[in-house]
């Protein structure tokens, strides 16, 4: 049988611990679409007609220079995808952490009104 860890000791509540791990994976994601765009900056491409004598391509090689634009185009175009992907979910996520916060608090509120 796995052996389950045990969650470590922390003073903080079930719930709110809970929200922290979403507003902590909320940032990585954002940290990641960061990458992710500055990768997508920096994808190579090669311009112009004079590529030969600058970087040393035969002729025949000049037909493969459009097909390693066209894969670099479209890893700019998914890395573009990924990014937004990234950054909106963050933000979902830490508007899911707030409601989830939001609703322990008001229920902790009014479970003490009921109960005094």
């Amino acid at each position: 049988m796995p052996v389950r860890s045990q969650p470590a000791p922390t003073d903080k509540g079930g719930l709110e611990v809970a929200t922290d791990k979403l507003r902590s994976f909320a940032n990585v994601m954002t940290t990641s679409a960061v990458n992710v765009d500055g990768i997508k900056a920096a994808t190579p491409r090669f311009e112009g007609w004079n590529l030969v004598p600058a970087a040393g391509i035969p002729l025949i090689g000049l037909l493969y220079v459009n097909r390693l634009n066209t894969i670099s185009d479209v890893w700019a175009d998914c890395a573009g995808i990924l990014r937004e992907v990234l950054e909106v979910d963050g933000e979902l996520l830490v508007t899911v952490a707030d409601n989830y916060r939001a609703a322990e608090e008001k229920s902790t509120a009014a479970s003490n009104a009921i109960n005094l």
